[in-house]
This record gives structure tokens, sequence and C-alpha cells, in this order.
């Protein structure tokens, strides 16, 4: 046995994690479904930003004798109110998503704990507690970070970009096949 691996170290695949992590994802659904639905308002807001703008500078590339400032002004008011709007709901969608990882880092901890205290003596002796510390801690923590920031962050960008090229199909479809083209061949690239 190689003495810098603790006993009992292996590495698990993923469908072994994800069966191993999902009693403790079932008890937060509630919290997770919320979190999805603030993410898809979110990324709903972010697309619909650039259209106002655009709204925006439709009205300023207009005659200056045709230029209504109040028109410019509610077009002003509705940017800065969605933007209040998507940063309100993002504070919620971290917090949903906080609270959901800490309940669920502390029902880990506990079983970890239980686990540990159930371990006989000599176990103790061959094992670095040291190590063993450093593992509980660092392993539940990664977990709370895979809630609160990996996941979120990869849905919002997967939903992000369809959003994208949704709207690009319908402002030019030609366009937009053409950038999906190239996605498609940069995706298989960075994959390959």
């Amino acid at each position: 046995m190689d003495e810098e691996k603790l006993r009992g170290d292996h590495k698990l695949t993923i469908r072994e994690i994800l069966s191993h992590s999902w009693p403790y994802v079932k008890r937060e659904k509630f919290a997770l479904f919320m979190a999805l639905l603030l993410i898809v308002i979110n990324v709903g807001v972010d697309a619909a930003l650039p259209y106002v703008m655009s709204r925006l500078v439709a009205i300023l590339n207009q005659d200056i004798n045709q230029i209504v400032v109040s028109s410019i002004v509610i077009v002003l008011v509705g940017y800065g109110a969605l933007g209040v709007f998507n940063e309100v709901i993002r504070y919620f969608q971290a917090m949903v998503l906080q609270k959901a990882g800490q309940r669920v880092v502390y029902e880990l901890r506990m079983e970890v704990f239980t686990h540990i205290e159930s371990m006989s003596q000599n176990q103790f002796n061959e094992m670095p507690v040291g190590s063993l510390v450093t593992r509980v801690c660092n392993y539940t923590a990664a977990v709370s970070d895979l809630f609160t920031q990996t996941i979120v962050q990869l849905i919002s960008n997967v939903l992000t970009v369809i959003t994208v090229f949704a709207i690009m199909f319908v402002i030019s479809p030609v366009l937009a096949a053409y950038l999906l083209i190239f996605a498609g061949i940069a995706g298989l690239v960075s994959f390959f």
C-alpha cells in the first residue's frame, strides 16, 4: 500500500458519486427547483436588457426634431428597473442555494461525524488524524461549492447560450445557422 494514501482511499465513478449524493439532493429538491426557476428568470431578464437598450438607440437615431425626452426617460427608467430586479433575483437565488447547500453540508458532516465516532481505535492508529480531519472538511466544502457555484454557473451558462441562439434565430436565421455550425465545430474541437 502506498504510504501517501489514506487507508480506504479509492476513486469513485461519476455514477457512484451521483448515487451517493442523491439522497442529500433529494431532501432539498424544493429549494433547488426554486433556484432553477430564479435562474431562468435571471437569464430572461439578462436577455431583455439589450433589447431595452436597442429601443433607446432607436429613439436616439431619430431626427433631432422628433426625439421626445419623456420616451428616453421611460426607457432609461425601465432599463434601471430591470437591472435592479435582476440583481434582486440574483440575491434571492444565492440565498436559496446557500441555505440548501449549508443544509446538505450539515447533514453530510453529521453523518461523517457519526461514522468517525463508530470507528475502532485501531483504525485511528493506522490513519493520520490530520489527514482525516482535512479530508472531512475539504470534501464537504467541495460539496457546498458544487451546490452554490458550480451547478448554478453551468445551468446559467447553458440557458444563456440557448437564449442567445434563440434570439439570434429570430433576428437573422441565416447568420445564426452559420454561428451554430462554428459553435458546434468549436465544441467538438474542445471536447477532443
